[in-house]
């Protein structure tokens, strides 16, 4: 507890470093820009960041969805330093499980890096089979990782075009259509998490630059209807989203009961005093 690092992350968490002058004076009685003081900085951030991978996320207040997205990747980031370090033969029968669950939750881009580390083990000991058939199944997550990448792009192209005040309506509205139905077609190739939650996005802007709430609606409850059937995929912000909505489309279509319905759920959704 004597050391510099404690010091400093001491000092920011009671605010009594509040600017790199408040630390360095605090340190070295000097300015910021001292050679030592920047030393000290970039070698504290940097135990910081190494801390991140040991967080105990059991005892976070988030969805299920989000503890096995940071318990999955947090066991992909371990065993690949790993293998790196000469583990390989070790680790092999926790990268498959850790596949079936990347697999499993749609993380895509880790479980196509989990067969890339399996591929080079099987090619390396000669097994033809598992090799076949871990690149047929990469070839498949593949497939889906472009179309959901794809629709990300759209639906990040609505985000963008919403928030450009110079543009006229009826440009706005044309790349806000033609975003939302390149998702919804996307959507009849593959449906998953990523490609709902892109429609789901480009309708709200759609529909809400349109003024068509009732139209807003009916996409909200897709979405919902989604969510229910994919309870894994579940989380707190997409309630408080969906909730967060309907108050709008609600409120516009003069429906004032039902969204004050909605407004008691959100309540219970959102803690007092943050930003949501």
């Amino acid at each position: 507890k004597k050391n510099l690092y404690h010091k400093f992350y001491r000092g920011i968490e009671a605010g009594k470093f509040l600017s790199d002058k408040d630390a360095s004076e605090f340190f070295y009685r000097t300015s910021p820009t001292d050679s030592r003081y920047r030393k000290l900085k970039s070698r504290f951030r940097n135990k910081l960041l190494n801390s991140v991978i040991f967080f105990d996320n059991e005892n976070f207040k988030v969805s299920n969805y989000e503890r096995m997205y940071y318990r999955c990747y947090r066991d992909f980031l371990s065993l690949m330093f790993l293998i790196r370090s000469g583990g390989r033969m070790a680790v092999t029968q926790d990268l498959n499980r850790l596949l079936k669950q990347g697999i499993k939750h749609e993380f895509h881009d880790m479980s196509i890096s989990i067969c890339n580390l399996l591929l080079e083990y099987f090619a390396i000991n000669n097994d033809h089979k598992d090799y076949n058939d871990i690149l047929s199944l990469k070839k498949v997550i593949l497939r889906l990782y472009e179309i959901e990448n794809l629709a990300l792009e759209f639906s990040f192209s609505s985000d963008l075009t919403s928030k450009k005040s110079k543009m006229t309506f009826t440009r706005k509205s044309t790349i806000l259509s033609e975003n939302f139905h390149q998702v919804k077609q996307l959507g009849l190739k593959y449906e998953s998490n990523i490609i709902t939650n892109c429609r789901f996005n480009c309708a709200i802007h759609l529909f809400v630059l349109k003024r068509e709430y009732k139209k807003l609606l009916k996409s909200i409850n897709k979405y919902e209807q989604y969510i229910q059937n994919n309870t894994l995929f579940s989380t707190g912000n997409k309630a408080a989203k969906i909730l967060f909505y309907k108050i709008l489309a609600y409120l516009h279509l003069s429906n004032f009961d039902k969204g004050s319905e909605c407004i008691a759920q959100v309540d219970k959704l959102m803690r007092a005093g943050t930003n949501n």
